[in-house]
């Protein structure tokens, strides 16, 4: 095959499909006002099956945080909790270890980021 009938202005800049949408450095991640935001599913959900279920799902709790709105309307007061000295009264989770700071750091962030679902 010949490319004697191309011509530089048949070419095209193809995007690099591997950046996101706000990808400022060509990472692959969204650096952006569209940054990726906590949500419930992703990133608080794995956190509360982890640490809360042993008693919130068992009855030792009295709401079942797996369930969104719950999560959401005591989103406060689970901050609240979850960020107390361990051992203290009402710390959470209870005859637990505190969470890592990664996951306080999400909490947090989700809460910030207006309680996506």
């Amino acid at each position: 095959m010949s490319c004697s009938n191309d011509s530089e202005s048949d070419i095209s800049e193809t995007p690099n499909n591997n950046e996101t949408p706000n990808d400022n450095n060509g990472d692959g991640e969204n650096n952006g006002d569209g940054e990726n935001k906590i949500t419930f599913t992703s990133d608080i959900l794995p956190i509360i099956n982890n640490n809360c279920n042993n008693c919130h799902l068992s009855g030792g709790g009295q709401t079942n945080y797996t369930i969104y709105n719950n999560a959401k309307n005591n989103a406060s007061t689970i901050q609240n909790r979850i960020n107390r000295t361990q051992g203290s009264s009402g710390f959470m989770p209870q005859s637990g270890t505190k969470l890592s700071s990664s996951d306080l750091a999400k909490f947090d962030q989700w809460i910030t980021d207006g309680k996506l679902e």
